[in-house]
C-alpha cells in the first residue's frame, strides 16, 4: 500500500453544505506572515488518499491518524492524536459530518492515484477507521476532523500521517506528509480578542468623558 497524496486541509465552515480546501494538495498550511498560519482551537479536516499500488490486496487495515512535531516529517516520533483534550492536537466534533460515515471521491479534489475509488470513513470522535481493503489499483480517502490546542508549540511544525494498526505498521511509502505550522500564541489571543476590542474601546471611551 502506498501513500501517495492527503496534504489537503479543509475548512469546515466554508459552505453551509460541506467544505472548501483551505490548502492547495501537498501543500504546507502556512503562511507568508505569521497571521496565516494554522490557527489554534479552530476545527479544519485533514484528508488523505492512501492508494494500492502493487498486484496484491492490502487486507483490511484500520487507518489511525497521528502526529509528530518535528522539521523531517520521515523520522518524527508519531503518536495518536487523541481524542480527548491536554495534547498538542485533538480529534474534534464536528457538525458537518458523523463518525464513520462513508467518504466520497469529490470532485475538485485530491488527485486519484489509482483507478478505482473505494469509500474511505469521515472521523470526527475516534481517531482509527474501521477495516478498509484496497485490491490492486484501487485508493481511498479518509477524513478527520482536528484542532491544535492550547499546548501546542508557538510556529511548531507538525506532520501527519496514517498507522496501520491492524498490522501494527507504518505504510509502505510516504510520498507526501500533511503538514501544519501553528500561528504564534501573541496574535491567537489578539484574534480572540479581536471581536471585543470595538466594546472595550468604547467603554474606555465614556469612562474618560464621565471624568
Amino acid at each position: 500500500v502506498s501513500f501517495n497524496r492527503g496534504t489537503g486541509i479543509v475548512a469546515v465552515w466554508d459552505v453551509a453544505s460541506g467544505a472548501t480546501f483551505a490548502q492547495n494538495e501537498d501543500t504546507v498550511f502556512t503562511g507568508a506572515t505569521d497571521a496565516d498560519k494554522f490557527p489554534r482551537s479552530t476545527t479544519y479536516r485533514i484528508r488523505f488518499e492512501v492508494s494500492n499500488e502493487g498486484g496484491q490486496g492490502s487486507g483490511g487495515i484500520t487507518y489511525q491518524l497521528q502526529v509528530a512535531e518535528t522539521a523531517t516529517c520521515s523520522s518524527g516520533t508519531y503518536v495518536a492524536v487523541p481524542t480527548t483534550g491536554g495534547d498538542h492536537w485533538q480529534i474534534v466534533g464536528s457538525s458537518n459530518i458523523t463518525d464513520g460515515e462513508a467518504t466520497a471521491n469529490i470532485s475538485p479534489g485530491l488527485t486519484d492515484e489509482a483507478t478505482t475509488f473505494v469509500s474511505g470513513e469521515l472521523k470526527d470522535t475516534g481517531n482509527t477507521t474501521g477495516s478498509i481493503t484496497l485490491a490492486g489499483d484501487e485508493f481511498t480517502e479518509i477524513e478527520y476532523a482536528v484542532q491544535a490546542t492550547a499546548n501546542s508549540t508557538d510556529l511548531g511544525n507538525y506532520c501527519f500521517r496514517l498507522f496501520d494498526t491492524a498490522g501494527n505498521t507504518t505504510l509502505d511509502t510516504y510520498t507526501k506528509y500533511a503538514e501544519a505550522v501553528v500561528v504564534p500564541e501573541y496574535l491567537w489571543m489578539f484574534f480572540g480578542l479581536g471581536p471585543l476590542l470595538p466594546g472595550i474601546i468604547g467603554r474606555i471611551r465614556k469612562r474618560r468623558r464621565s471624568s
